[in-house]
């Protein structure tokens, strides 16, 4: 064991005691550490060898690196809470407009009938977006992903989704800042579409009420370079490093109340 550490405590639990006091095999996890104190998990296997008397007298083990396959569930508990999360929130909203339309309905003005179920219907649709990014991380995953590349228009498929979020946040002001002659792309139309649709969705979540929202557009040598800022409270350094790792959430303790 690493650091001269003996197989006991938390982190080396010894399958020796359990072999001897069942007869039985047993498995443990252990923790091991390499000089640098970086971590290892290993799966520790153990079986019983018994002498004439039916007692055990030695044990044979193997040990199995599950590293990887403990950073597998890590991930999957860590989707599973972002998941649990952001199904919440549109869900919280869409039953209790509906619920008070359907139990307050008869004293509710018609402009406030009207508002409830837009809500409702706003946040459908996030939720939809939401189910739509899933099953596309699904398709991936499984290496299902068919990309459909055709000419398309980047300054259309940008002007349409942000009508789109338009319509679910009138408190942002947006900003195009896209040449009249901007070439097409050949690129799968409705994988463009979700990748601008999270930026800016994501844009406008993070911003102040009232806040610009961004979108640049240009073309660099072979190149069409697409740019979303907004006005939020930005990244840190620190988080930067994470920002491409699978269901990261940063800045955890400035975002409370927002989505996404």
């Amino acid at each position: 064991h690493g650091n001269s550490k003996p197989c006991s405590g938390l982190e080396h639990p010894c399958p020796l005691e359990e072999v001897k006091n069942t007869g039985k095999p047993a498995t443990v996890e252990h923790i091991h550490y390499n000089e640098y104190g970086t971590t290892t998990n290993v799966e520790v296997h153990g079986y019983p060898i018994f002498d004439k008397e039916g007692n055990v007298s030695r044990m044979i083990t193997y040990s199995i690196d599950i590293t990887e396959r403990k950073k597998l569930d890590q991930l999957k508990d860590d989707f599973i809470g972002l998941v649990s999360h952001e199904l919440r929130s549109p869900l919280t909203v869409i039953t209790g407009a509906v619920n008070t339309v359907l139990t307050e309905g008869a004293r509710l003005s018609p402009e406030e009938t009207s508002q409830l179920l837009t809500d409702a219907a706003l946040e459908a649709d996030a939720l939809s977006h939401l189910l739509s990014n899933l099953l596309e991380l699904s398709r991936a995953q499984a290496n299902r992903l068919l990309i459909h590349a055709e000419p398309v228009s980047v300054a259309r498929i940008i002007q349409d989704t942000i009508e789109e979020i338009k319509r679910q946040s009138s408190a942002h002001q947006f900003t195009l800042d896209i040449p009249k002659k901007l070439p097409t792309v050949c690129a799968d139309r409705l994988r463009l579409e979700r990748i601008l649709y999270n930026l800016i969705d994501n844009a406008v979540k993070y911003s102040p009420q009232g806040g610009e929202v961004r979108v640049l557009a240009k073309s660099e040598e072979e190149r069409l370079v697409i740019a979303v800022s907004d006005q939020g409270i930005g990244i840190s350094f620190s988080d930067q490093a994470k920002l491409f790792g699978p269901f990261q959430r940063l800045e955890e303790s400035k975002l409370e109340g927002v989505r996404g």
